[in-house]
C-alpha cells in the first residue's frame, strides 16, 4: 500500500506541475537567409584596408564581391559566358568606401563569398586578376584576363604599375586625359573607360584602386561602379563554386523575385543546395542586402 501511495503521490504532483505551465511559442529561429544578409552588410562596411596581419588584400575579408548574370539565360548562370574569348570574367565589388551600389547591365545575379573561404570543403578557388577603380568596358578585349591593354590605347592603357601609376593623383591625372573635365564629350565614358589601367591584386596597388575612385567623382554618372577581373573557371562545375547567395535590384519588384527564383532553382536542382535569395537596394539610406522569406522560391523555403 506504501508502494501503490507513492506511485499516486507522484501522479498528482505531476499532473498539478504540469497545469501551472503557461502554454508557450518557441522562439522563431533566424534563418540561414538572415545570418546570409547579415554578414552581407557587415562586410559592406568594413572598409579596412588589409585582412588581419596586413596580408591579404581586404577582398579577401571585407566588401562583397557580385556578378551579374542572366539567371535565365540559355546557360547556366554560374558558368562564364561560353563564347567568351578573353579568358576573364568580370564582377562589381560593393563596399561603403567605393561609394555605388550601382550594376551594369543586368539586375540580378550572384555574391561569392569572402575570398578566405574559397577554398572550404574542396571549393573552387577563383583567381583575381586586376582591379579596375571604374568600368573599363572589359567586354571588349583588352588583353590578358580583360586586364591589359586595349586596341583603342595599346600603350597608354597597360597596367598601371608598368606605367608608374602609383598614386591617386596619378591614375586621376591618367584617366581625365582623354577627355578632360569639365568639357565631358558625348564618347568621354568610352575614351576613359578604354584608357584606364588596370591595378594588381596585391594588398597595396587593391587599395589604391579604392582610393582612385575618390567616392566616384571622376565617374560618368550613368556608368557607377568598379570592375574586377576573375581568370574564367571550368564550365558546369557549380557544386564547387563559392556562391553565397543570389540577388535582385530591388527596382525590378516582382520580375526581380521571379528572375532571382529562376536562379535559386537551376542552383539547387544542379547541387541540392539552396542559397538564399537577398534584394539588393539602391537607396544608401538603408542597408544594401535585405532577406525576405517571401522572396525565396515557395518549394524551398525553411521549413
Amino acid at each position: 500500500m506504501a508502494r501503490k501511495g507513492r506511485f499516486w503521490l507522484f501522479i498528482v504532483l505531476t499532473l498539478s506541475v504540469a497545469c501551472t505551465r503557461q502554454p508557450s511559442r518557441p522562439p522563431q529561429a533566424q534563418s540561414a537567409g538572415d545570418d546570409v544578409a547579415a554578414a552581407l552588410n557587415a562586410r559592406y562596411d568594413d572598409v579596412r584596408s588589409a585582412c588581419d596581419g596586413g596580408q591579404p588584400a581586404a577582398y579577401f575579408c571585407s566588401g562583397v564581391l557580385i556578378r551579374n548574370a542572366a539567371l535565365g539565360a540559355s546557360y547556366h548562370f554560374w558558368n562564364p559566358r561560353p563564347d567568351d574569348e578573353y579568358y576573364g570574367v568580370s564582377f562589381s565589388y560593393f563596399r561603403r568606401d567605393v561609394g555605388s551600389r550601382e550594376l551594369f547591365g543586368q539586375t540580378a545575379g550572384f555574391i561569392a563569398v569572402p575570398a578566405d573561404r574559397w577554398s572550404e570543403d574542396g571549393g573552387y578557388v577563383w583567381q583575381m586578376k586586376c582591379s579596375f577603380p571604374y568600368d573599363a568596358v572589359t567586354s571588349l578585349e583588352r588583353g590578358p584576363y580583360g586586364c591589359g591593354a586595349s586596341a583603342d590605347y595599346p600603350v597608354d592603357s597597360r597596367p598601371c604599375a608598368e606605367q608608374g601609376i602609383v598614386t591617386t593623383q596619378a591614375f586621376a591625372q591618367h584617366y581625365l586625359s582623354v577627355a578632360p573635365e569639365p568639357e565631358n564629350p558625348p564618347d568621354a565614358f568610352r575614351r576613359r573607360a578604354l584608357h584606364q589601367c588596370s591595378f594588381g591584386v596585391d594588398t597595396f596597388s587593391f587599395e589604391l584602386s579604392i582610393l582612385a575612385r575618390q567616392g566616384g567623382r571622376l565617374e560618368i554618372p550613368s556608368r557607377r561602379y568598379m570592375e574586377l577581373m576573375i581568370a574564367e573557371w571550368p564550365q558546369d562545375i557549380p557544386a564547387r563554386l563559392p556562391i553565397e547567395a543570389i540577388f535582385y535590384a530591388a527596382e525590378r519588384g516582382a520580375a526581380g523575385v521571379e528572375e532571382a527564383r529562376k536562379g535559386q532553382r537551376d542552383f539547387a536542382s544542379a547541387t541540392g543546395r539552396v542559397v538564399p535569395i537577398v534584394k539588393l537596394e539602391g537607396n544608401d539610406a538603408v542597408p544594401p542586402f535585405n532577406y525576405s522569406e517571401n522572396d525565396q522560391a515557395p518549394e524551398l523555403r525553411p521549413r
